[in-house]
């Protein structure tokens, strides 16, 4: 078989993923073509890298089967009509789950840090039936600390209660659950930035080799931003470091520009006194929060 041969193959496969109408079995599909993706591993080891996505593959039990079955871990947002497999074979749905977890049982963790702070929750493990692989699986419940919902039969607000499936190695804490959930953020967070400073969703193509093309351009630019803002982060702890956005405002306002050393000065003192301003707002923001938080 010719390379020009192997190529139209193998972007068949992709076409054929991609029509896939359900998410789910398209990211199963994608994942599992070894032609295209490759075995997605953890540098310097055998493991395969857990997932962690959102209610739209959450929901897939053929996603689910399909990394139970080679031994993925995962993180997974389900809805909460979600029916689960129990130890006792029996099955429920993960609110019905939720009503009987006693209070005492939630702890409140913080899963990441956010523009306003960390972010708290209350949060709750159920063991759920084990996989025949022998792994476990758990049903994670986070609950907001605040009424920040509106319920749509009463009209009353109410906390925010969120579903995970787990699909872990034996003995995992609920310290790892909750850290590897936080995790998602980060991810949603880069595809924003990409989206506004590099283009990343701004692709109008038909053809995938275009879209492969678009995309790596844009993960180019995107890791060039992010090595600038490595050099940047201050040694000082209590400084914050600067964001992609303020490292892209820095490009345009000095590199396109003559070469003005004054230009260049003003740019630059223009970025520490912004720092310093947000480093003591965040420092402000944090402490009255603290004291909100403490206060009986």
């Amino acid at each position: 078989m010719s390379e020009a041969e192997r190529r139209r193959k193998a972007l068949d496969e992709v076409y054929a993923g991609i029509g896939v109408t359900e998410r789910g079995k398209k990211a199963a599909g994608l994942r599992g073509s070894s032609d295209i993706c490759g075995p997605v591993r953890r540098r310097g080891s055998h493991a395969p890298t857990p997932w962690r996505v959102d209610e739209a593959y959450g929901q897939c039990r053929a996603l689910r089967a399909w990394l139970e079955e080679r031994r993925v871990r995962y993180v997974l947002a389900v809805p909460k009509a979600e029916v689960v497999p129990l130890p006792d074979e029996r099955t429920r749905q993960a609110r019905e789950l939720y009503a009987l977890v006693p209070e005492e049982v939630f702890e409140r963790r913080s899963c990441a840090d956010g523009a306003k702070g960390p972010r708290d929750y209350d949060w709750a493990t159920v063991h759920l039936a084990p996989t025949v692989q022998g792994l476990e699986r758990h049903l994670l419940i986070r609950r907001s600390t605040v009424l920040n919902k509106k319920d749509k039969k009463t009209g009353q607000l109410v906390r925010e209660i969120s579903y995970f499936l787990c699909h872990t190695a034996p003995g995992a804490t609920l310290a790892a659950l909750v850290t590897a959930a936080g995790q998602r953020w980060m991810v949603e967070e880069s595809f924003q930035v990409a989206k506004g400073q590099v283009g990343l969703d701004e692709h109008e193509v038909r053809k995938w080799c275009s879209w492969y093309r678009h995309t790596t351009v844009c993960m180019i630019a995107m890791a060039f931003m992010v090595a600038v803002r490595s050099r940047l982060i201050p040694c000082q702890p209590p400084a914050r470091p600067p964001t992609v956005n303020e490292v892209r405002r820095l490009y345009d306002r000095i590199v396109p520009a003559p070469a003005r050393a004054a230009r260049t000065s003003l740019a630059m003192h223009w970025h520490r006194w912004r720092t310093r301003h947000q480093t003591r707002a965040r420092t402000s923001h944090y402490r009255a929060r603290a004291a909100r938080t403490h206060s009986p």
